[in-house]
């Protein structure tokens, strides 16, 4: 800003009809997403929030290099409630707020993501970032992706929506009743959920997974 006429009229009235008008002649607002066909106008987070440029920028000064008002932590807060700032929560949250993943302003990508899932969550977790995505477990790939299983937002180690077998069995019922799979609390023993479908996503040789708990069964024995 050279001169208070940048923004302002003669009469101190904010120029282009005040937010997000008077700052959008500086600032370009477009969607990241390709197959984003609307405009930022149309997008329901924009339009309430990242429109009114004064609710978290500061236009004047501020000692933040992008005028923000505070840190996106407490600025997101007030309308999505604040996360613990410890604990055993998401590294990437940790290290860099919210804006970690997603866009405040407008992104085109769903809940306002930085970029598309499971592209995102690849960027730091390369579990299955190299792998045929045609050969991997659908829900790593298709529909919500990683978060189908991990809430992101959520504390504990690996984020999962649920512990042990509840969350596999939320899309596979019957494995439970099925083979020993009353004696199991835990699928991921023997199934890697970000492994290949054709090796039945086993960890290790069947033979030597099943020999880990049954005795002789990895030499062939009927044990």
């Amino acid at each position: 800003i050279s001169r208070c006429e940048d923004c302002h009229e003669a009469n101190l009235q904010v120029r282009e009809e005040g937010y997000p008008g008077v700052c959008l002649t500086c600032h370009v607002v477009e969607a990241q997403n390709p197959d984003y066909t609307g405009a930022a106008a149309d997008d329901r987070h924009f339009a309430s929030s990242g429109a009114k440029c004064g609710r978290c920028h500061e236009p004047h000064a501020a000692n933040d290099p992008k005028l923000r008002r505070g840190s996106s932590e407490v600025l997101c807060g007030t309308c999505h409630g604040r996360r613990a700032s410890d604990g055993d929560i998401h590294p990437a949250y940790q290290e860099g707020g919210c804006i970690a993943c997603h866009d405040p302003h407008f992104s085109g990508y769903p809940n306002n993501l930085a970029a598309g899932m499971p592209g995102l969550c690849f960027a730091c977790h390369d579990e299955a970032a190299n792998a045929d995505s045609a050969k991997l477990h659908p829900p790593v790939v298709e529909k919500a992706a990683c978060a189908t299983c991990h809430d992101p937002h959520a504390s504990g180690g690996s984020l999962l929506r649920a512990e042990g077998a509840r969350l596999c069995t939320t899309c596979h019922p019957t494995v439970l009743t099925q083979g020993h799979g009353e004696e199991l609390e835990e699928c991921s023993g023997c199934h890697d959920p970000h492994g290949e479908l054709g090796s039945g996503m086993a960890r290790v040789e069947m033979g030597e997974a099943c020999g880990e708990c049954h005795e002789g069964v990895a030499d062939g024995k009927n044990v």
